[in-house]
């Protein structure tokens, strides 16, 4: 059986731990393990052949003797799209974006505010319309976003976009 350091090897140092022991749990329960959100570990499935259930890492609860879990993931928009994702149910879609450099050791790359203005100017250049005037509309918006990003960051921490 590997060994608990087997199963944190390899892994990023942003890697939440409750992910690690879980998928350790997995193993030696027979279980599966999935990481849901791109290897981050933020969001994981433990299944049995007869069901599964869904888990939180990091600031999530992650506890399955009562409905925390269930209720942190589901005010969590990013979250819920992946599970639904999962699920085979059609989503919003979107990304979610960190204002701040704080803890950013502790996560993956893609998710600063540098990537949420590319994000924006990627969905200016989308025209739902091949009129100028609504290619136009939606260069501004983006535009209006960018820079009420400083804004936002004075009263949060993150931003999750849906397109």
């Amino acid at each position: 059986m590997r060994s608990l350091q087997d199963f944190r090897s390899g892994k990023p140092s942003f890697y939440p731990d409750q992910s690690v022991y879980a998928e350790y749990a997995c193993a030696q329960f027979d279980l599966s393990f999935q990481d849901l959100d791109g290897g981050t570990g933020l969001l994981f499935r433990v299944a049995s052949p007869a069901k599964s259930i869904h888990f939180g890492a990091g600031r999530a609860s992650w506890y399955p003797q009562n409905n925390a879990t269930a209720s942190t993931l589901a005010s969590d928009k990013h979250f819920t799209n992946m599970i639904l994702e999962d699920a085979g149910l059609s989503t919003l879609g979107g990304e979610y974006f960190f204002l701040h450099d704080r803890h950013r050791a502790h996560r993956p790359a893609g998710h600063e505010r540098e990537d949420a203005i590319g994000y924006l100017n990627n969905l200016a250049e989308r025209p739902s319309s091949n009129r100028c005037s609504d290619r136009a509309a939606i260069s501004r918006k983006a535009c209006t976003a960018k820079r009420s990003l400083c804004d936002i960051s004075m009263r949060f921490r993150n931003i999750t976009t849906r397109c």
